[in-house]
């Protein structure tokens, strides 16, 4: 997403130049492509997603009160959902493997 691209869809969207911009996209260890963001208009807080439609960020924002998801760039294929839950479950094994 652009900086252009972003300007626009905060404009179409009425929202506020004061709003707190916070990044929800996982590993921070290198730079990541954001395609996706909520807004909670009571909070005046906007949260950049890598993939604002992931089964993780509809869960955690749609569920509660005041969160709307904004942009989002992709949607997920059948097999990119299977494969991103797949990916996932590998992770949470190995996590739990490594703290035993």
């Amino acid at each position: 997403m652009t900086f252009e691209e972003l300007c626009r869809i905060f404009r179409e969207h009425g929202i506020p130049d004061d709003a707190h911009l916070l990044s929800d996209s996982g590993w921070e260890c290198d730079e990541t492509e954001m395609d996706g963001f909520w807004f909670n208009r009571e909070r005046n807080e906007v949260v950049f997603t890598q993939g604002g439609w992931t089964e993780r960020e509809c869960s955690k924002y749609a569920k509660r009160p005041g969160w709307v998801l904004i942009a989002c760039e992709s949607e997920p294929t059948p097999e990119e959902i299977q494969a991103k839950r797949a990916r996932a479950k590998l992770v949470r094994a190995r996590l739990l493997r490594k703290h035993k």
